[in-house]
């Protein structure tokens, strides 16, 4: 990943998306599992607290228990049907 980002601290930090949260001119769907070892849980805070201090609208979902990728079937189902609402919501139903 570092090949990628670099490991340049500041840049980093410059670029990440919370710090760009004002820039965001589209609805956002969050979704989170809160033992992501990955993605940590307090990153999704820090990107709900900036999208809040942008006023930015979004919507979330958050599974206790779930990592990097929900596992339990009902949490799968769930997140399907969220994602479906979120995209007839903002882009339409499909035909």
């Amino acid at each position: 990943m570092r090949a990628i980002t670099g490991d340049n601290k500041k840049n980093l930090d410059a670029n990440s998306p919370d710090k760009l949260a004002d820039q965001i001119d589209v609805p956002v769907l969050l979704i989170h599992g809160e033992d992501d070892q990955r993605a940590p849980f307090a990153q999704f805070k820090a990107m709900t607290a900036a999208l809040d201090t942008a006023h930015k609208p979004y919507q979330t979902l958050v599974k206790p228990g779930e990592g990097h990728g929900f596992y339990d079937e009902k949490n799968n189902i769930d997140l399907l049907n969220t994602l479906q609402a979120f995209l007839e919501n903002h882009i339409g139903k499909g035909r």
